[in-house]
């Protein structure tokens, strides 16, 4: 019996050290990675074979080879890449790594991203957290604007802001980010093409606005009070292009919006990247008209069908607390990216009706424009699996509709299932 205790132990002890070696490998090689590598830029022949992702066949080495046999190494080298994987998929020490990592980063007064890292986070005066674009041409846009010029309605398409701005940011716009230079030709094709455009970049700029403020601290969408006056600025566009008497009274006044705030809930997608170890969680808030209401909201996909207040116009599981890595409150608004949204105001049945094409800018900006309409329907292909089904709820749906608009980064079709 004590010589079958004594075997146990010296496989359990066996197996014991096994995992320890993988996991010191994958933490080491998470480590270095991540931080050595990619955030000090330390690039060597050491920390690049460390930091690099190993398989049974490699000639390089880890803390877990040594002068072990082949097929232990290839053991070994298994469970440290399922470790390097859980930790690269946000799970608790994955979490408490990269946030350490962050933290030493503050500490050493570190900035946020290296010049050539296009995949960086900076931050902008205000200490607003922007995400790196690159200049890349459209290719979905053009052709989607022209089959929808063939329905016969009034078409608009409408650029919204990025954080940067081409006039306060001249030093940062156009050297290390180039979402404005990328909105300008797109602006340029479509205007050389004959559609209808509305830049409400210069719209904002016009009226005062710093852009940075129109943006949450640590994500990339707009605040529900730049969507709100965003919406009076379209009201006022579409009803001088097409007359379609939009009123732009209360609706569209902030004041007539009661605010509901939820305190340090929401730490947005560059917040993320970032972890908690570098910044801090910011305040959330829902706004809820303060005159009567009542909508229907159908959702297809979601097999939704709701009539009531404003209050069905939200998704309150969006609210959670408990995981800022893997909730986003900010698809409380409008419940969420939907293929298809419908809302009908059951209140001002004479309205307009707007059908919307865009992305997930739109789930504010409808909060508020719900109420000056008859009804607005919101498409986003990133949602749509399949491109010939959008096209044929248009050819079905577009008459109905008193004009187009659409707005938006990316119209691929089927990006975010």
């Amino acid at each position: 019996m004590e010589r079958n205790n004594k075997v146990f132990r010296t496989v359990m002890g066996a197996c014991c050290g096994v995992l320890a070696l993988a996991l010191a490998g994958a933490g080491v090689k998470y480590f270095t990675r991540k931080f050595v590598v990619g955030r000090l830029g330390i690039r060597n022949a050491v920390t690049e074979r460390i930091a690099s992702v190993n398989s049974p066949n490699d000639n390089r080495k880890t803390v877990a080879e040594g002068a072990l046999l082949p097929g232990f190494t290839a053991f070994v080298y298994g469970i440290e890449e399922k470790v390097e994987a859980a930790l690269g998929a946000n799970l608790p020490l994955g979490q408490a790594m990269t946030e350490g990592a962050s933290a030493l980063e503050a500490k050493l007064g570190l900035t946020l991203g290296s010049p050539d890292d296009p995949s960086a986070v900076d931050e902008l005066e205000g200490g607003y957290l922007i995400g790196r674009n690159a200049k890349i041409g459209d290719t979905q846009l053009p052709p989607m604007m022209e089959r929808l010029r063939q329905t016969g309605k009034p078409l608009l398409f409408v650029c919204t802001p990025g954080k940067a701005c081409k006039v306060d940011d001249a030093g940062y716009d156009g050297v290390l980010n180039f979402d404005n230079a990328r909105k300008d030709e797109r602006l340029a094709v479509l205007t050389e093409a004959g559609f209808g455009t509305f830049d409400l970049r210069e719209a904002f700029h016009a009226a005062g606005f710093v852009h940075h403020s129109l943006f949450y601290r640590t994500d990339h969408h707009w605040l529900p009070e730049a969507a709100c006056t965003a919406a009076r600025f379209l009201a006022e566009e579409l009803n001088a292009r097409f007359g379609l008497a939009i009123p732009d009274g209360a609706c569209f006044d902030i004041g007539n919006y009661e605010e509901e705030r939820f305190e340090a809930l929401f730490l947005g997608s560059n917040g993320r990247k970032l972890t908690l170890g570098r910044c801090a969680p910011e305040d959330f808030s829902l706004w809820s008209p303060k005159f009567e209401t009542e909508y229907r909201i159908r959702i297809p996909s979601e097999g939704l069908d709701l009539t009531g207040t404003h209050e069905v116009l939200f998704d309150r599981r969006h609210l959670a607390r408990g995981d800022y890595y893997r909730t986003n409150p900010y698809t409380a608004y409008l419940r969420g990216n939907t293929a298809l949204t419908q809302v009908t105001n059951l209140k001002r049945p004479e309205g307009a009706k707007l059908l919307f094409i865009g992305d997930s800018f739109d789930n504010a900006l409808l909060n508020f424009f719900v109420n000056a309409v008859a009804e607005c329907a919101v498409l986003d292909t990133r949602m749509w699996a399949e491109e010939d089904a959008f096209w044929a709820w248009i050819a079905e749906h577009a008459e109905s509709y008193d004009a187009i608009v659409v707005s938006g980064e990316w119209f691929a079709f089927g990006t975010l299932l």
